[in-house]
């Protein structure tokens, strides 16, 4: 079992009140909003630091993000108003509906930016917001909406207490109907498992009915003369009683349901016709209850909720519990349960008021310098590791001001960088870091190398050579250079390796060049290698590099060699992502 996932942060019953409401934003996936009673809608970022707030006139019925996580809308009780905050600009707002009755449930569309917003009397208003166009369609079902889907295809599923089910087209037509034996709720769009698949990326709809049953409904061929708005059947799955109710589902895989129940079990059905309701695989998670669970399909890993903590499964094999999250406050009144879209954060909620946030996946990001690792212990922290003691150094931990993409060690300093932006740490003894310099670029970087004193940073095909901190003992003109050269014909650079007193880089012509920084030019350049070179390392000189090419083939060049050759390296396994040179001097 592995290591409890650490808790990244909390937001208090003090911050927001009772009976919160979370929702993670879709895209970037840098905000998670949330609201209580407190009626203020909080937006944090992936530290839990507050970067807007929403005051609501009521009490949150529901926070929806759009498709690209640019627009967060929410609805309160008893009011026709729907709230929008952009991301973008940090701004909020309102729109009226033009219904006579009040907001009960929003959905964004999958497809476009349609906000479909339900009412309490069965009324549906499309309002466009590429447009600020409102489309009122009066009258869709005689009872309150409660809940709404879009699919990849743009149809709008609706469910309500008229117990029935419609859907319609992203432009207000009513294209099939489906009745029910009790309220429908939690609506989603997915796709049965089938030999062979119908119009629509996404056909089939499943909702949870009254208490204890499953729906799934086929949505048919509407260019099929066959397909009418006439009522559909629905296909009603029921299970043992032992399991209590149906408290949440989610769709993964091909075809598979993993179904959450109040008395602690989960299980996992097929929905391929021959197999239909069948149970492949059930389990107690929870000895009381469990009220929500969620699926991350970047980790491949499902998590439920209740009065046993978080129990995280990998969906390979339900049965390995991967890892147990005990709340620390108790285990009490656990209700939701989410994963930001990266699958990094977790976040679960109390009923009685808080929601935290823990850290399940962490980017593998690190960098070495003689015996020493550099490597993320959280989202913003960066702990050293002694390869040497095996130890980690624990008085050197260094939090960063950014969530890094990029991270760089040498004997000096510790770089990270995020989007076109780094920072540059000074390491004083390992027993103190400080911030050193910070640097921007023409564009985003996804490589970073440092020295002592210079850093060589990587930009689709550029590479800029850069002093860290500049210094009047060298001239301006050698306080920064960009490669290629702009008279220069050596191809687009693929890969590199800075030491200390060379920058080399292959280009995808087979080039392989030698920047001497102290004579600041480059010193040596071989091109008869005629493939492109896609990775390359540098013994602790410089001088030696061993390279491997497009085609997989390993070479090794000197630039003392008498006859400027490479020498391909026997039998080089296929697939290889790395070459290590001897560190030690006396074996050199």
């Amino acid at each position: 079992m592995a290591a409890s996932p650490k808790r990244l942060f909390a937001i208090s019953f003090e911050e927001i009140g009772d009976k919160p409401k979370f929702a993670w934003q879709n895209g970037h996936g840098t905000h998670i909003a949330a609201v209580g009673s407190s009626n203020i809608v909080t937006i944090r970022n992936r530290q839990g630091d507050e970067v807007a707030s929403i005051p609501l006139k009521g009490t949150c019925l529901q926070l929806n993000w759009d498709k690209d996580g640019d627009t967060l809308a929410a609805i309160t009780e008893k009011s026709n108003l729907v709230y929008l905050w952009n991301a973008n600009s940090q701004k909020a707002t309102t729109i009226d509906t033009p219904a006579k009755d009040y907001t009960s449930v929003i959905a964004w569309s999958k497809a476009s930016p349609i906000l479909a917003i339900g009412t309490t009397r069965g009324n549906i208003i499309l309002y466009d917001q590429s447009t600020a166009k409102k489309l009122p369609l009066i009258g869709q079902h005689s009872g309150r909406i409660t809940t709404m889907a879009w699919s990849k295809d743009n149809l709008l599923a609706i469910g309500a207490q008229d117990n029935r089910i419609s859907v319609m087209s992203s432009s207000g037509t009513v294209l099939q109907r489906c009745d029910t034996n009790d309220t429908p709720r939690n609506l989603k769009f997915s796709e049965m498992k089938r030999e062979k698949r119908g119009t629509y990326e996404e056909s089939t709809v499943s909702a949870i009915i009254g208490k204890k049953h499953l729906g799934l409904w086929t949505v048919g061929d509407l260019n099929n003369s066959a397909a009418s708005t006439a009522a559909s059947q629905l296909f009603t799955l029921n299970f043992q009683d032992k399991y209590g109710d149906i408290n949440d589902y989610q769709w993964f895989g091909d075809g598979y349901i993993m179904i959450g129940f109040s008395g602690g079990y989960f299980i996992v059905i097929s929905t391929y016709h021959k197999e239909i309701g069948e149970e492949l695989h059930k389990a107690r998670d929870h000895k009381g209850y469990l009220s929500s669970l969620a699926i991350s399909t970047t980790l491949h890993k499902a998590a439920t909720c209740g009065n046993g903590g978080i129990k995280i499964h990998e969906l390979s094999d339900q049965y390995v519990i991967d890892s147990i999250i005990a709340i620390e406050e108790g285990h009490d009144n656990l209700s939701d349960i989410a994963w930001s879209v990266d699958g990094q954060l977790l976040a679960v909620s109390k009923t009685s008021g808080a929601i935290y946030v823990y850290l399940t996946k962490l980017s593998m990001l690190a960098s070495v310098w003689q015996q020493k690792i550099a490597f993320m212990t959280s989202l913003c922290e960066v702990s050293i590791y002694d390869h040497q003691t095996k130890t980690k150094i624990d008085n050197v931990h260094l939090t960063t001001e950014i969530e890094p993409s990029v991270l760089a060690m040498s004997d000096v300093y510790i770089a990270v960088g995020f989007n076109n932006h780094a920072l540059y740490y000074r390491i004083q003894s390992f027993e103190d870091v400080i911030k050193a310099s910070e640097h921007d670029y023409v564009t985003t970087i996804s490589e970073l190398q440092i020295n002592s004193h210079y850093a060589a940073a990587y930009m689709n095909g550029r590479l800029q050579l850069h002093m860290i901190e500049e210094s009047e003992h060298h001239s301006e003109e050698r306080h920064s250079i960009m490669f290629p050269l702009p008279e220069a014909n050596d191809g687009k650079i693929v890969c590199f390796n800075l030491t200390k007193d060379f920058l080399v880089f292959g280009t995808d012509k087979g080039t392989l060049i030698f920047f001497h920084i102290e004579e600041w030019q480059i010193v040596n350049k071989f091109d008869k290698h005629k493939t492109s070179i896609q990775k390359l390392f540098t013994e602790n000189f410089g001088t030696s590099i061993a390279f491997i090419d497009q085609k997989g083939d390993g070479y090794i060049y000197n630039v003392f060699f008498e006859n400027p050759s490479i020498i391909q390296i026997p039998n080089l396994p296929s697939g290889t992502k790395s070459i290590i040179w001897e560190t030690s001097l006396e074996n050199e």
